[in-house]
């Protein structure tokens, strides 16, 4: 079975020139739910939007990227394969408080922006009504798309998620995990905040989680911003500086550190779920919270 772009999703998305609305110009294979192959067309400028193996193209309507944006590009293709079983170590000490943040699942519309391929996008596949997940990378989307190819709830887009512009008031939930630490400007950062607002409707939330400067990576001198060995651009946020860049667009921010690894406890080597309790229970604790490798953001329009 394949994985198609859910038909109801058509709505979410808009022209990457102009704002407007698509609508379906071809369609080679679907069934009742889902396209798996055709063609969304701009109802104003006539701007094609290919459909193929589920995921939408939205990449050839948007400007060009920036050199070391597609160096990270290169690097997500390459990684693809790897990415989920590089982070499942941490899994008990991130997740549990990501998915807790997001609040109710259940009937709701969720656009996540840079999904990767998916490790936390299949958990909201899963509950949510409908899911729009995005990432620039194709080689990511393939893969997800092979995670996900017995649901009908979902569309992917295959898209640079700075730009990525959708229907307004769309959206009850927005959300990034581990992404924005990877926009190198805060033009490009103040850009992606301003359209996760747009997107979604009065009262919805949008959760985000961030590299932390923490206090280990203080304490030992190490910077705040610079390029991975890949190649993927970095920047280490205090939980004051991304409070403040979320607030010149959301008047509700709430910031929090989670993922929190104390000091000799790698040397213990505690079971994974006991240090997913610890850590949860850190994230509460003044100073000690101050070890946490995340922070989490969530903004309410």
């Amino acid at each position: 079975m394949s994985l198609g772009f859910n038909k109801k999703l058509i709505d979410s998305v808009v022209c990457q020139k102009d704002n407007s609305e698509l609508e379906i110009d071809s369609i080679d294979s679907e069934d009742d739910e889902v396209i798996f192959s055709g063609h969304l067309k701009c109802k104003e400028c006539g701007e094609m939007y290919q459909i193929n193996n589920g995921i939408l193209n939205m990449l050839s309507g948007q400007s060009g990227l920036p050199d070391i944006m597609k160096d990270e590009i290169e690097a997500r293709d390459r990684e693809a394969e790897s990415y989920d079983e590089r982070l499942s170590t941490r899994y008990q000490k991130e997740v549990p408080s990501t998915i807790k943040a997001l609040g109710k699942l259940k009937g709701s519309r969720v656009i996540e922006y840079g999904c990767g391929t998916g490790r936390i996008t299949e958990m909201i596949v899963a509950k949510a009504d409908l899911v729009l997940a995005n990432d620039f990378s194709l080689n990511s989307l393939r893969f997800l798309a092979k995670k996900l190819s017995d649901k009908k709830n979902v569309g992917l887009v295959l898209a640079d998620s700075v730009q990525l512009k959708t229907r307004e008031n769309y959206f009850d939930i927005s959300c990034s995990f581990q992404f924005l630490e990877h926009v190198p400007t805060s033009g490009q950062r103040n850009n992606f905040i301003t359209n996760n607002f747009s997107t979604l409707v009065d009262g919805g939330v949008s959760v985000s989680s961030v590299y932390h400067f923490d206090l280990r990576r203080q304490k030992n001198n190490l910077s705040k911003e610079g390029t991975h060995n890949s190649g993927i651009f970095f920047h280490y946020f205090d939980s004051q500086e991304i409070e403040d860049e979320f607030k010149k667009t959301f008047s509700q921010v709430k910031v929090w550190p989670i993922d929190i690894t104390l000091p000799l406890e790698a040397r213990i080597k505690l079971p994974a779920r006991l240090a997913g309790i610890i850590s949860r229970l850190s994230e509460k604790i003044l100073y000690i919270n101050k070890f946490g490798h995340l922070l989490l953001v969530k903004a309410k329009k």
